[in-house]
């Protein structure tokens, strides 16, 4: 969640300066539609996993497995709850109490950041939310994305806000590991509007 949250605060300040348009791939769930919350629009494929409006939490113990590597290890502690998030013990009742308040912190946060992003009610983000993931068309009509579209309309409708055409729009891509055939497959998928098929 603090991942989420530092790229949706850049992404907020960013959209007070100018307009956010997403295009959101294959998959926007969790923290991937948490970043998403303060565009202005935001486009999905019909078949885009979307939403996941929720917080998982797990603290794994892990010193019986330290036990059978013969791995050994030593807790300094200052404070009561020091060594609360160890992974050698459980929480107390105290601190199980602790994390279930940061839980339901970080959960009313994200779902208040739906609301606000999507101009939605509270109640109405509640009903969609608790790690439910939705397609694109489902996530469309219960109003967590704007229009069903990829890369090729997210450019468009950028171009059309700031008053350029998309002849004007250079694209930059920051991922390493993808192929030219993943980057030619995309770009004809949404230039062919191939996701219209599924209609």
């Amino acid at each position: 969640a603090i991942a989420s949250n530092i790229i949706w605060d850049e992404a907020a300040r960013l959209a007070r300066e100018k307009p956010l348009i997403v295009s959101m791939g294959n998959m926007a769930a969790s923290g991937g539609y948490y970043i998403a919350c303060p565009a202005d629009y935001i486009f999905a494929d019909p078949l885009t996993l979307t939403g996941s409006i929720g917080v998982v939490f797990m603290k794994p113990i892990m010193s019986e497995l330290y036990d059978n590597i013969d791995a050994t290890y030593e807790t300094f502690r200052r404070g009561e709850y020091a060594d609360a998030w160890s992974n050698l013990r459980h929480f107390t009742g105290d601190e199980t109490a602790m994390a279930e308040r940061s839980v339901e912190f970080v959960y009313e946060d994200f779902m208040q950041k739906v609301a606000d992003g999507r101009h939605l009610p509270m109640a109405s983000v509640r009903e969609i939310a608790e790690g439910r993931v939705y397609t694109g068309t489902q996530a469309l009509e219960i109003g967590l994305i704007d229009e069903l579209g990829g890369l090729t309309e997210a450019i468009e409708r950028a171009c059309h806000e700031i008053g350029a055409t998309p002849d004007d729009a250079v694209l930059l891509m920051y991922r390493d590991s993808t192929s030219f055939v993943d980057v030619f497959m995309a770009s004809a998928t949404s230039k062919l509007g191939l996701w219209k098929l599924l209609d």
